[in-house]
């Protein structure tokens, strides 16, 4: 301090820097005078009195649990008030209004949504207070900032008074992806159809959106009705609108047996996509596959009445699988009668048991049966069963047999007289019996009658120049007769008479024909006129002889021939 003494009219200054070190708190300050000379101013005194108001150095953070949440997630606002002191405090609030994209949910402390206000209260000195608002975001594409305010009664030293947080909600589209196939249980060969089907469920438009698609083994690659790359697998969409959905089309041959076949599509896209499934695939089930082919055949189409007949069934496994429990099925019909076989044949249920019937294998079966009917058509059917796929849709080989209409007919041709004379009238009496199994039409007897036979008469519809018999219809069982009077008109000889046979049906007896031979002998009957050696005949003359010496001239006559011969 200068304690030099002022002169008459001076003035002196003194300026005393000092720093609060209270609050809540009023300080006088009071400077006496004192000097040398009577001061007749009693007032040697001044003193001034300050005011420190209570503070409290409140300090406000806020912090957020997720900076770059999706839509509809919640988010967690933490906002923390501290009071540093040095005082107590009161009235203490925060506001904190939610912006537009944020949707309050709940909080833990006294915080009303609609004003914003965090009533706070009293913070004593050293306390803390904290509020956590949950909030879910209603916007996309967008940056939310959300500022919380400090207030308080109380002087607050610290200018910071509010604390935000920034948080980034990117473009989003909730992309669905599909996959269905035409065809769960294909076979070998088939052409399926997989269908991908992408929606943008939005809320925002999509770029560079893409799908990858490699068909795995066992499916081959035909065509497709997109972009799509066969090689790369990627189907290329681009861009998306929201409510926008794109369909591609991939049409495959299947080309392995006995396996599963799964196919995953899986999506790709520049937004955020809440969906967490960006896959999507099909399994189609293959079962094992055997091309069997049957064959059967018969070595006789037109058998005859106990004709026995082979079928002959082949089957052939013709890939790509081997294959069990095959068998087929083939009961005789009617008009056949079982008489062996080769294999595994059971002629009461008419199952072939075959069993394995590996890849490129051969089964065959021989069925020995006999013709029971006639007049019919037999279809013999043999049907293929096994348990793997046959893509092969003849499954069936059949073979029809015709059994024409047969009667067994029998001829018989009998003669009342085997040694007649010269003149003499002989009865051929020809008999044709129908012995079945069938009715005939058409049965025609045949018999010319050879020379030294003169045709005289007939019970019948004989024609004598063409020999023919005409008997027409003739039913089982039934029996025809025909008798043909003939005179002889040679001698010294032997004639046989014979007589064929026909008719529409089939008849299995060789024997058509029927003969018999007679014995003319080379002597007349006295009382028949006389003849010469050579046949001639000598007419009767009306001379008015005595029927006497007619008798005994001609026999003279006769003499005379004879003994020349007998030489």
């Amino acid at each position: 301090m200068d304690h030099r003494k002022p002169k008459n009219g001076q003035t002196a200054v003194l300026n005393i820097i000092a720093q609060i070190t209270k609050t809540n708190t009023n300080i006088t300050n009071t400077a006496t005078l004192n000097q040398t000379n009577y001061n007749p101013n009693p007032q040697n005194q001044a003193n001034n009195t300050i005011t420190i108001e209570k503070e409290s150095q409140l300090n406000i953070k806020k912090t957020v649990n997720n900076t770059k949440p999706h839509l509809n997630n919640k988010i967690i606002y933490t906002i923390t008030v501290t009071n540093n002191g040095p005082d107590d405090t009161t009235n203490v609030f925060v506001t904190d209004i939610l912006p537009q994209g944020l949707k309050f949910i709940s909080t833990n402390g006294n915080y009303n949504p609609q004003t914003g206000i965090w009533t706070i209260g009293n913070l004593k000195n050293g306390q803390t207070a904290v509020l956590n608002i949950i909030a879910q975001i209603t916007k996309t594409n967008t940056n939310i900032t959300n500022t919380a305010t400090l207030n308080q009664t109380n002087y607050n030293p610290n200018p910071q008074n509010q604390a935000n947080n920034t948080i980034n909600i990117e473009k989003e589209s909730q992309l669905t992806i599909k996959k269905t196939v035409n065809n769960t249980k294909p076979h070998l060969n088939n052409k399926i159809t997989y269908t991908i089907t992408v929606t943008n469920n939005g809320p925002d438009d999509t770029t560079n959106v893409f799908v990858t698609d490699i068909l795995p083994q066992g499916l081959k690659f035909i065509s497709t009705n997109g972009n799509y790359n066969p090689q790369t697998g990627i189907w290329t969409i681009g861009n998306l609108q929201n409510g926008q959905t794109a369909v591609l089309n991939i049409i495959a041959q299947i080309t392995k047996t006995n396996t599963n076949i799964t196919n995953t599509a899986t999506l790709n896209q520049t937004n955020y996509n809440p969906n967490p499934q960006n896959q999507a695939n099909n399994t189609i089930t293959i079962e094992k596959e055997s091309q069997l082919n049957i064959k059967k055949t018969v070595n006789n189409t037109k058998p005859h009445l106990n004709n026995k007949i082979i079928y002959t069934i082949t089957v052939t496994n013709n890939g790509p699988d081997d294959t069990t429990n095959v068998f087929v099925t083939d009961i005789l019909p009617q008009g056949l009668k079982f008489i062996s076989t080769n294999g595994n044949y059971n002629p009461q249920t008419g199952i072939w048991t075959i069993g394995n019937l590996k890849n490129g294998q051969t089964a065959v079966l021989n069925i020995i049966a006999q013709i029971t009917k006639t007049n019919t058509n037999i279809t013999n059917t043999a049907t293929l069963n096994q348990t793997n796929y046959n893509p092969n849709p003849q499954n069936q080989a059949n073979n029809t047999i015709t059994i024409e209409k047969e009667s067994v007919l029998a001829i018989k041709i009998a003669v009342n007289n085997s040694k007649p004379k010269l003149n003499d009238k002989i009865t051929y009496t020809i008999t044709v019996t129908n012995n079945g199994p069938d009715n005939t039409t058409n049965v025609t007897v045949t018999d010319i009658l050879p020379q030294g036979l003169k045709f005289i008469s007939t019970n019948g519809n004989y024609n004598p120049q063409t020999g023919i018999w005409t008997i027409g219809n003739l039913q089982n069982g039934q029996t025809t007769v025909l008798n043909i009077i003939a005179q002889i008109t040679k001698t010294n000889t032997n004639i046989t008479n014979t007589a064929t046979l026909n008719q529409t049906n089939y008849n299995p007896n060789p024997q058509n024909q029927a003969n018999n031979t007679i014995t003319i002998e080379n002597k007349s009957d006295p009382a028949d006129p006389g003849s010469n050696s050579e046949g001639k005949t000598i007419p009767m003359q009306h001379t008015g002889v005595p029927i006497g010496g007619l008798v005994l001239a001609i026999l003279v006559v006769i003499a005379g021939f004879m003994v020349p011969r007998s030489k």
